[in-house]
């Protein structure tokens, strides 16, 4: 049995990743593309990571809604690091499209950074006011 739809391949849109489905001979449907947004990228000030909204998926010439494979959905708070979004054609499920969402996370002004030297410029700040800095030894 000849299935109505096949990958063609990838096509690059706006910085969206594309795929194609075309039609077989002898069948009454139309090509199906569906376009992801653009990738993003974000900042968030704590590590509990960023809301982030995004744009919906545009169909052309499919049939069905559009369902999210991976990810996360708009408007959801997104950690630090790399997520793909992933979404396909309910029906035409050989179209996809995907993007990714980038969080950073930037300490806020004046705060000091994570990590040893972090804690360096913490306790030099507060012998600079006056306050007593005391380090144990560990055995």
């Amino acid at each position: 049995m000849q299935r109505p739809f096949a990958p063609l391949g990838w096509l690059v849109r706006f910085g969206a990743v594309v795929s194609i489905a075309v039609v077989a001979p002898g069948t009454a449907h139309a090509v199906c593309i569906l376009t992801c947004p653009a990738n993003i990228t974000a900042t968030a000030t704590s590590r509990d990571g960023v809301p982030i909204s995004y744009g919906a998926v545009v169909q052309n010439g499919c049939m069905g809604p559009v369902e999210q494979t991976s990810g996360l959905p708009s408007g959801a708070v997104f950690p630090p690091g790399t997520t793909t979004s992933s979404f396909r054609n309910s029906v035409e499920t050989s179209s996809t499209c995907s993007f990714t969402v980038a969080v950073s996370v930037v300490s806020p002004a004046g705060a000091p950074a994570a990590g040893p030297l972090g804690l360096v410029a913490l306790a030099a700040s507060l012998a600079a006011c006056g306050a007593w800095v005391v380090r144990r030894r560990r055995d």
